[in-house]
């Protein structure tokens, strides 16, 4: 059994008990629950509250922010009691491993994503240098990479070299952060790359207007948040097909999303990678 039990629901928050411990690096208060079901409670009412550690020795009742905790191990020989709020909606019958459990929640809207094993869980943050959002299907970091000095021909394959994936966008809240970041890095007239490629029935077709995209991986849902500028997709120039999409600002009082269809043979001048965090739904 991964868990003893499933404490009562508040609003869509659940608490998760695993006998076991966990390794911190500080704490929010720590007070004395006749039970561990009090001491649930006392979680449940802090809304900094994000996990719980119960002592049923000393009826010791400790609980945790979000950046508290750094990870969280099983042991069912042990009395000790972990708590963790999130989000899963399951019954309350115990599940047969963490990869069964909705391990995100949110904290004064800061998300944030649990990745697990058999015995254990961890708190996942986003890299150096990104920034987090949720999405529809999970939680997902973003980073504007700019190269503006010195461009390159389109790559599909340059987010790998950080360990991440070319990103579309899922939400507008994504868009505006992306766009925000370029007019601050005066990015204005510039290609930048992302996620999205014309379908592959539209190359080589007379059809200049075939303008379906797709994704390369799954990560961003539809629909699409496209807004393409004048005249595009224009699907080719005289020289090269044109089936890549890239971001693009025309001056800085045009602080919406601009999107630009590309060739390989053109150039970007930065390019949006994306990074998952946990565990997704792709049902």
């Amino acid at each position: 059994m991964i868990c003893s039990v499933f404490l009562s629901f508040v609003l869509i928050e659940t608490i998760i008990l695993i006998y076991g411990t966990l390794n911190v690096s500080d704490v929010l208060s720590t007070t004395n629950s006749d039970s561990y079901e009090s001491c649930s409670n006392v979680c449940l009412s802090n809304i900094n509250c994000v996990s719980l550690f119960y002592i049923p020795s000393s009826q010791s009742c400790s609980i945790y922010s979000i950046y508290q905790v750094n990870s969280y191990q099983k042991n069912d020989s042990l009395q000790t009691i972990v708590g963790i709020k999130t989000n899963s909606t399951s019954s309350k019958t115990c599940p047969s491993s963490f990869s069964s459990i909705d391990l995100s929640g949110d904290v004064n809207g800061i998300a944030y994503q649990f990745s697990s094993s058999n015995s254990s869980l961890s708190y996942e943050t986003c890299p150096d240098g990104y920034t987090q959002f949720t999405r529809t299907r999970g939680i997902w970091c973003m980073k504007l990479y700019d190269f503006s000095t010195a461009p390159i021909y389109f790559d599909t394959s340059y987010c790998s070299q950080y360990s991440a994936l070319p990103t579309g966008f899922d939400n507008a809240d994504e868009v505006a952060f992306i766009t925000s970041e370029m007019v601050t890095n005066s990015m204005f007239q510039m290609d930048v790359g992302i996620d999205g490629h014309r379908i592959p029935s539209c190359y080589n077709t007379t059809t200049i207007w075939c303008d379906d995209y797709e994704w390369s991986n799954n990560y961003t849902s539809y629909p699409t948040y496209v807004n393409w500028s004048a005249w595009n997709p224009s699907r080719w120039t005289s020289d090269f097909q044109e089936n890549q999409m890239s971001i693009y600002l025309w001056s800085s009082s045009t602080l919406v999303d601009i999107y630009n269809d590309i060739s390989c043979e053109g150039l970007i001048y930065g390019f949006v990678c994306g990074v998952p965090l946990g565990n997704w739904d792709f049902d």
